[in-house]
């Protein structure tokens, strides 16, 4: 998964199943998971502050480790 000029390039065919995909497009972190069936399931946040933190992650596992911080924090505050 990449993103360019003209959008966001997938090669769903190339994507590993049940693991996440990122990139920042448009201000905002877009990620993709092929689950166990082969289903593609697309999300984005707009979060400044997390795009701006993942945009700064070096690899995959820091990525992980910023989305599963910023989502125990919503539970808490829910």
């Amino acid at each position: 998964m990449e993103a360019g000029e003209g959008g966001i390039k997938l090669r769903p065919e190339l994507m590993e199943r049940e693991r996440l995909y990122h990139c920042i497009f448009g201000g905002k972190v877009m990620l993709v998971f092929k689950d166990s069936v082969g289903v593609l399931n697309c999300y984005e946040i707009e979060e400044p502050e997390l795009v701006e933190r993942v945009g700064r992650c070096g690899d995959d596992a820091e990525v992980e480790a910023a989305l599963a911080e910023y989502a125990g924090g919503i539970k808490r505050q829910n």
